[in-house]
């Protein structure tokens, strides 16, 4: 970049930044955004804040109540069973994604797969459905906007007071012009969307957060440089439709059209294609497929008894006896150890073909991303901010995972004739061997890879639109 470019960017850019704060329209519509912003922030984060709590202090009484029971003997433990609660991501204030619209506990026993109940808001009553106006979507639903109204008004300044045609044909490069004009606007958006940014702040203040600081950074950085390439596009296209347009009425037309085809008409074509083409079966049914499965192998006499001679011919063989009764073992909790292994096998196919749709559905999700670059900056953050569809069946999966692990070991101290004991600190000491339900939020890294598609778009997104209005300067043949 030569220094004739960088003294025009740098021009244009005090002058756009100046006639935009005279400008008390547009001023008024920043003031507007931001106060709108900084209230959404504040309900957000301290919603979000005390359910984190909560969630927190509930776990640890579920804990409590585990390590207290006074419950006779291992088996009978697996039906009391224990529930566990879905940790709340640090940057959830900022982004909640669809966290609401999944339950936030599950009850975990032998026999039986629950599924997630208690949604963070299925107790009050959202009057005008706030939750869809969180920071992130205003960021990215109101932002663009907000970009096509200071943009446009950019633009029609220099038309109506004939310094654009001036400054073109003096020699000043229409790139160093649609740069610094860019730059003002990007800088006056940013400045009023400090509410909102400072959510990505509040976690580096929590004492007890689930992400580490490298996997935050990450994480965040992400978010905003992604955000800024968002941006960064709307700011091309705006550029090249104002510069293009004889008629601010018809950029603006021309704006919010593209507009709304991409924030409202997309997400929701998108949204219906993939559950048409992949349906999701209802929680009830996928239940009920669960129970018939395991039902109809339980009924049937000839596979119980084929089960039974497999497992005591394999017991017989592993401790070397001739006979079930010199077993050292319960032979009643083997087979309960057992009879959970084939449940376990039952639930795993009614869950791979449930996956299989769900995944199903993300790839055309995925595929509609490259027409919507707010459908790619949607999946992005909530991605990233770990508050995704994706995110709630980790939780699932690790809450599963936990109930396999107490079942089994509760089933073998029960095979090994194991007892809790008299004394409270002997049953105290007994259930401890259970271990705590802590699950981890995935790696940054992997949430970068599975967001690889939408990151790829926003890239293609910022860049074409850029290079366009760059290399595609307004006609002045009609100015005076």
């Amino acid at each position: 970049m030569t220094h004739r470019t960088l003294s025009a960017t740098r021009a244009t850019f005090y002058n756009e930044l100046r006639l935009l704060l005279r400008d008390p329209f547009c001023v008024a519509l920043l003031a507007c955004f931001s106060v709108g912003l900084a209230w959404a922030s504040w309900n957000s984060y301290r919603h979000w804040r005390d359910f984190a709590i909560q969630q927190t202090k509930l776990q640890a009484a579920a804990r409590e109540a585990w390590l207290s029971q006074t419950t006779a003997n291992a088996h009978m433990a697996t039906h009391v069973g224990q529930t566990v609660y879905k940790p709340v991501s640090p940057l959830a204030g900022f982004d909640p994604g669809t966290v609401s619209d999944f339950g936030s506990t599950i009850f975990l026993q032998s026999h039986h797969q629950s599924t997630a109940k208690n949604k963070p808001r299925q107790d009050e009553i959202d009057l005008l459905q706030n939750e869809a106006y969180s920071p992130a979507v205003l960021l990215q639903l109101i932002g663009p906007l907000l970009i096509i109204v200071l943009g446009i008004a950019s633009i029609a300044r220099e038309k109506e007071g004939g310094t654009l045609s001036i400054l073109l044909t003096t020699g000043s490069p229409w790139p160093a012009i649609a740069t610094g004009k860019g730059l003002a606007v990007l800088l006056a958006l940013f400045v009023v969307a400090t509410p909102g940014l400072l959510l990505l702040v509040v976690p580096w203040f929590e004492s007890n957060r689930l992400l580490h600081s490298l996997d935050l950074v990450i994480r965040e950085t992400i978010i905003v440089v992604t955000l800024t390439g968002y941006y960064v596009g709307w700011l091309g296209v705006t550029m090249l439709v104002s510069s293009k347009s004889s008629s601010m009425t018809g950029s603006f037309l021309v704006l919010i059209a593209l507009w709304s085809v991409f924030a409202l008409v997309m997400p929701r074509f998108a949204g219906d294609v993939a559950t048409f083409e992949s349906p999701l079966p209802t929680n009830a049914e996928v239940r009920l497929e669960k129970e018939n499965a395991v039902h109809d192998a339980n009924q049937s006499s000839v596979n119980r008894a084929k089960a039974n001679q497999a497992l005591e011919a394999r017991l017989l063989e592993e401790f070397q006896v001739d006979r079930i009764e010199d077993l050292p073992i319960d032979m009643a909790g083997a087979r309960m150890i057992d009879q959970e292994a084939n449940a376990n096998r039952l639930y795993d196919e009614v869950e791979k073909r449930v996956a299989q749709a769900r995944d199903r559905q993300n790839e055309l999700m995925s595929g509609f991303q490259f027409a919507s670059p707010y459908m790619a900056m949607r999946a992005i953050s909530t991605s990233l901010s770990a508050t995704d569809r994706t995110h709630h069946f980790d939780f699932v999966n690790a809450a599963e995972d936990h109930r396999r692990r107490f079942v089994e070991d509760l089933n073998l101290a029960e095979m090994k004739k194991q007892k809790p004991g008299n004394s409270p600190e002997e049953r105290r000491q007994f259930w401890a061997r259970v271990p705590e339900f802590l699950p981890d939020i995935v790696s940054a890294m992997k949430d970068v890879k599975r967001s690889m598609a939408a990151l790829i778009c926003i890239g293609i997104w910022a860049a074409a639109a850029g290079v366009a209005s760059f290399y595609a300067p307004p006609q002045i043949s009609r100015q005076r």
